[in-house]
Order: structure tokens, then sequence, then C-alpha cells
């Protein structure tokens, strides 16, 4: 992958946006994107990207207040809205750059969550949310010490979900067109 990419040592790197009130709350629709690359199991679990809180309460219905990627001892890739996790059953420990999005849909309806491991799709879930407020963490969670080693590369977060063809494109390299949260295009200046 050409740069710019952040290569993280899994000991003590990570990069954080200490307000990530900018980033969709609550269960507003939203899409969130990494590129990966890992060349060996890690030992444990080990936060890759994302925001929110990630709740004291272990899990479970009425949990789900983070919204991250995260790879563990099996080698395979996960989404965790903390509690309402989806698995990829895919390893991607393989030293390989690899496409991680998942997109939210407002209000819980079925598979209004969908899990894309390079441009297929492994999961889904139907669950409302109910993200927090927290730092935006790359290579880290927000709570916890499980740190990320490896590289990650064109993160990129929307306050919609993108269409299947959207999806595409973002996997592809083809651009993609940003709908900007309170944007007006009648009163431009």
């Amino acid at each position: 992958m050409s740069a710019p990419y952040y290569r993280l040592d899994g000991v003590d790197d990570y990069l954080e946006i200490a307000d990530d009130s900018v980033f969709p709350l609550g269960d507003e629709s939203r899409t969130m994107e990494c590129w990966i690359r890992q060349d060996v199991n890690p030992a444990t679990t080990e936060r890759i990207f994302g925001y929110g809180t990630q709740s004291a309460g272990g899990g479970g219905a009425g949990d789900s207040q983070s919204f991250h990627f995260y790879t563990y001892a099996a080698g395979e890739l996960n989404f965790a809205a903390w509690g309402d996790d989806i698995a990829s059953n895919t390893h991607v420990c393989d030293g390989k750059w690899h496409h991680a999005l998942i997109t939210h849909e407002k209000g819980g309806a079925t598979d209004c969550r969908k899990f894309y491991l390079d441009d297929i799709l492994v999961g889904t879930a139907s669950t409302t949310l109910d993200t927090t407020a927290d730092e935006f963490r790359i290579g880290q969670g927000t709570t916890d010490a499980y740190f990320w080693h490896g590289e990650i590369a064109r993160g990129a977060i929307w306050n919609k979900a993108l269409t299947r063809t959207e999806i595409h494109a973002r996997y592809s390299g083809e651009s993609t067109p940003y709908k900007y949260k309170g944007a007006n295009q009648t009163e431009l200046t």
C-alpha cells in the first residue's frame, strides 16, 4: 500500500482525537472503514480503529456504546459495538492488506448493521446502537491497554450508511461523494 499509512508497534503506539462528538453518536446512521495489515496473530485482543465508550457493563443488550474493529488470538477481524460483536470468521493476520468496512442504518431494523471484509459481506446485526462520545483512537481501545501491532491506512467515517455500490467503489479505489452533517446547499456563499 502506498503512503500514507501508520505502522503501530503493539506496545504503546496509538493516535487519538480527544473529542469524538463530531462523529455519529447514539443510533445515527454511519459507515466506518480502514485498510489494515497484520503479519502474525496477536497474543490477545488488539483494538484497531474506533470510538465511543467501552462500557464496564461487559457487553449485552443496551451496552453497545462503542464502535470499533479488533483482532484477537485466532487472527480474525471482528467488529464490536460492545456487546453486539460481528465476527468475520476470516483470518487476516497474513501480511496482506485487507479492507474493513461497517455500515449502520438508524433504527435497528433487520440487518441494519453490515460488516464487509475485502468487499464481501461477512456478517450482519439487527440492534440499535447507543454510541457515546469518548475518544476516537487508532491502535488502542478507549478504555483498555489492547494496543494494535500492524499497519493501518485510509481510515474514514461517514454520517450515512454507504450503499453497496459505494462500498464497492471504496474497495476498488474510486471516489465516494460525502454527505455533510448539517450542510445546506441552498445557502452556499
